[in-house]
């Protein structure tokens, strides 16, 4: 059996190395899944890619991504869900993290290096007689870990081992538990609406009312207005009819006491008038 190399130099004296070769499986998704846990905690690495080989979080595609779907998960950029090759770097994870433990290195594990290549190229043809030519590839896996405490982020470390603790049941609890806390507030947020909808409604048709009900008392004092001009005009009316009355209870007695004055003129005229004609005669 060869014996193959490590392409990473270590810099550290504790470390930990697993390699895996003569894999067949696609190198291509191999190594997005190596890059999607480099440079991750232990815990963080196992949690991801348990979650990868079930199917339900997609690994990032940085290169060898023609025609590849985009995810919403990934922020839009391209990627896939690699089941199998995520299988195969877990247990390949597994023997590196136990090889650690054989050397006596703490928990506080990092994925240093993780890598993957194309080995070997065998030559193939397709059955049936056909000249087709389709090649069988294989593969090969080399991952380094190494006890640095300095770069071991402890909330991190502490969500991924919560997640990896949890089995599959818990994770649909979980789930089932959020779908109906998520949809009491709906339906919460719902009825208030409704309410707060009925409340408006219910104070315009009150500002309507009140308005109609404004409108006819001010209808109601313009014709109290008018009667009192009514009134006003009828009393002046009134004033004039007396006025007119009193000019004419005052017209005949002026007339006679003129014409009495008159007689009395006349009659007092009359003796020097005859006087004046015995003096001429």
């Amino acid at each position: 059996m060869p014996n193959y190399g490590y392409s990473y130099k270590e810099t550290s004296a504790k470390f930990a190395k697993a390699q895996a070769h003569d894999i067949d499986a696609s190198f291509k998704d191999l190594g997005a899944v190596c890059d999607a846990i480099r440079r991750k905690t232990t815990d963080e690495a196992l949690a991801l890619l348990e979650e990868v080989s079930e199917g339900t979080t997609p690994i990032l595609y940085r290169k060898h991504n023609k025609h590849l779907g985009h995810r919403h998960e990934l922020g839009g950029k391209k990627g896939r869900y690699p089941k199998k090759s995520a299988k195969i770097v877990l247990t390949l994870l597994k023997n590196a993290i136990a090889n650690a433990a054989y050397k006596g290195m703490g928990d506080d594990l990092v994925v240093k290096h993780a890598c993957a290549n194309k080995q070997l190229i065998l030559p193939r043809m397709a059955p049936k007689g056909t000249s087709r030519r389709s090649n069988y590839e294989t593969a090969i896996i080399e991952i380094v870990l190494e006890e640095s405490p300095e770069a071991v982020n402890s909330f991190g470390k502490l969500k991924a081992k919560a997640k990896a603790a949890l089995s599959k049941a818990d994770k649909d609890k979980l789930v089932s538990e959020e779908s109906k806390r998520l949809t009491a507030h709906l339906t919460s947020v719902i009825k208030k609406r409704a309410q707060e909808k009925k409340e408006e409604k219910k104070k315009e048709e009150e500002e309507k009312k009140n308005g109609s009900h404004e409108h006819k008392h001010e209808g109601e004092g313009h014709s109290h207005e008018g009667h009192e001009h009514d009134h006003a005009h009828e009393g002046h009316e009134h004033a004039h009819e007396h006025k007119e009355e009193e000019h004419t209870h005052e017209h005949p007695h002026e007339h006679k006491h003129e014409t009495e004055n008159h007689t009395h003129e006349h009659k007092e005229g009359t003796p020097a008038n005859t006087r004046t004609e015995r003096m001429k005669k």
